[in-house]
Order: C-alpha cells, then sequence, then structure tokens
C-alpha cells in the first residue's frame, strides 16, 4: 500500500478553453485536472519540496506543439522563490525560468478584461 500525505492548493487556474485546471499544491507539485472528459488527474509536475508555487496562469499559446503546448495554451507560475517559470506540458519540465535578483513576481488576472498581464519588481532578469 502507498503512503499518501495531503498537501494544502495554494493556486487553482482553470485553463482558456476550460478544459484543463491547474491546481498548484504546497510540496510545490503542480497537477493539470482533465474537467471536460471527467474530472482525472491527467499530469503531475513533481514540485521540489520548497512551498513554491503561488499563482498559477494558463496564457494564450503560439500554436507550438512541439514546445508542450496543448490546445494553443501555455502555463506559467510563479511562486515566493523569485522565479517564474513557463511549463513544457509534454516533458512535464521547465521550459524557459526567470529568476528575479530581488524582490517577487506578480501574475495580475483580472477577469473583466481580455487579457492578462504580468508585472514584476526588478531591474535584473536571469535566464
Amino acid at each position: 500500500m502507498v503512503e499518501w500525505k495531503p498537501q494544502s492548493i495554494t493556486a487553482l487556474s482553470v485553463s482558456r478553453s476550460g478544459r484543463r485546471l491547474a491546481v498548484g499544491r504546497q510540496s510545490g507539485d503542480i497537477e493539470i485536472w482533465d474537467v471536460a472528459q471527467g474530472f482525472y488527474c491527467n499530469r503531475i509536475i513533481p514540485g521540489s519540496g520548497d512551498p513554491t508555487v503561488q499563482v498559477i496562469v494558463w496564457v494564450k499559446g503560439m500554436g507550438d506543439t512541439a514546445a508542450g503546448e496543448e490546445e494553443g495554451e501555455r502555463l506559467l507560475s510563479a511562486g515566493l522563490n523569485a522565479r517564474l517559470i513557463e511549463w513544457n506540458l509534454m516533458k512535464l519540465l521547465p521550459k524557459v525560468s526567470l529568476t528575479l535578483d530581488f524582490g517577487f513576481c506578480l501574475l495580475i488576472l483580472c477577469p473583466f478584461r481580455r487579457h492578462k498581464s504580468l508585472a514584476y519588481t526588478n531591474t535584473n532578469i536571469n535566464r
């Protein structure tokens, strides 16, 4: 039998298509749930053990399925560790990771706007 330890949810985001739900856990894991064809966990991106996922957002993709995009959607996450990550959903690994020298990332989501914007406090971004 596998020992299971529940983890708190720290962030949620529904995809633009409404077909997927990204769930950030206290462990740093990100779960991708399929909500269109029954509610089940399709994939899990393993976390590092640090509580790193504070914000998750789906953004419009560029149609590059070879780069890990599905349905033209990209997944970004940010946390208190000053990292902004775009995830490759096929490999379940970071596609792009930006580390801020100081400060924090905020993904500003407004349900009444047609777009999502990214704001950050920093003078130097490292890739």
